[in-house]
């Protein structure tokens, strides 16, 4: 039986997702994609820190302040890797796919996380929690599919197929990253790893920036284009650091894969509401069909 706490929390989560990506979908049209970045991992890393002191001194709780095994560092070097990783294969493959073709390739987040999840920390699903997670894989290809096939790519597509292949292997790295990071909240706490893991994240961008300085635009004209979507970048922090928070509690309470596919599917039911109502975007009757099976392959995860 699924913790009906932690399926609370997985779904805040997917909430603050989806907040995050509509922020983060407004600031990518006036900021650049690494400066962004940086800003976004780094102000992460800040705001987490921040909570976690405030806790450590409000409610002295010694659980706040553990001793971290050695075998901590390993797996937290490892989530990083993932994660920087996955971000570079994701741009190598809006690079040489069109997003039409890369995009849908996401859809395997959850059956990767269920893998990993059986492999590396001996979660088990149901027979109907696979159905499920199959299902949501297939609405969110579909969904993914339906949605971008009117509209124009936004890559050269020079190598479609490879394009596609990068594409798989993020969806695999960000589906292992949670596994990863599932034992580090056990020994450190959401709150601690959370603060550890972004600020490495954070650390590997501005080293990124450091090393593409020319691409990057000067640092008073950043500062003026950050200074007018300071209101946007703080609704963008704040989700971000929720999300990253619930989803490190989720994984300590229900399979990662759960988690997984709860976060893929309400997030891109989010999406498309966000898409709707912020951003103006048509939407078609067949899209919401599949948010249809979507939400059927979620109540079979999370009761089968």
């Amino acid at each position: 039986m699924i913790s009906i706490l932690g399926a609370g929390v997985a779904v805040a989560c997917s909430v603050a997702f989806s907040a995050f990506d509509a922020a983060r979908k407004h600031l990518v049209q006036h900021l650049p994609t690494l400066p962004l970045l940086a800003i976004l991992m780094v102000g992460q890393a800040m705001m987490i820190a921040a909570w976690w002191a405030v806790s450590v001194a409000g409610w002295g709780d010694p659980n706040l302040l553990p001793t971290l095994p050695a075998s901590y560092w390993d797996y937290l070097a490892a989530t990083v890797a993932l994660n920087v990783v996955a971000n570079v294969l994701f741009l190598l493959a809006v690079k040489w796919a069109p997003i039409s073709y890369a995009i849908p390739m996401l859809s395997l987040t959850p059956l990767f996380a269920g893998l990993g999840g059986w492999l590396l920390l001996n979660e088990t699903l149901t027979p109907f929690q696979w159905v499920g997670a199959l299902g949501i894989a297939g609405g969110t290809f579909g969904l993914a599919l339906t949605a971008n096939r009117n509209k124009p790519t936004q890559s050269v597509a020079s190598k479609p197929l490879l394009g596609m292949g990068c594409m798989a292997m993020v969806a695999l790295l960000w589906a292992l990253a949670p596994v990863v990071d599932k034992p580090c909240a056990q020994w450190a706490g959401p709150l601690l790893h959370g603060w550890l893991l972004y600020s490495a994240i954070g650390a590997a961008t501005l080293v990124a920036m450091a090393l593409y300085r020319d691409k990057t635009p000067a640092p008073l004209l950043l500062g003026g284009v950050v200074k007018q979507q300071a209101v946007p970048l703080g609704a963008a922090l704040g989700a971000a650091t929720a999300s990253t928070v619930l989803q490190l509690w989720a994984i300590l309470l229900l399979p990662v894969s759960v988690v997984e596919g709860i976060k893929r599917a309400l997030g891109l039911v989010g999406a498309m509401v966000a898409g709707r109502y912020l951003f103006n975007e048509p939407t078609a009757a067949r899209q919401w069909l599949w948010v249809g099976l979507l939400l059927i392959a979620l109540w079979a995860m999370l009761f089968g």
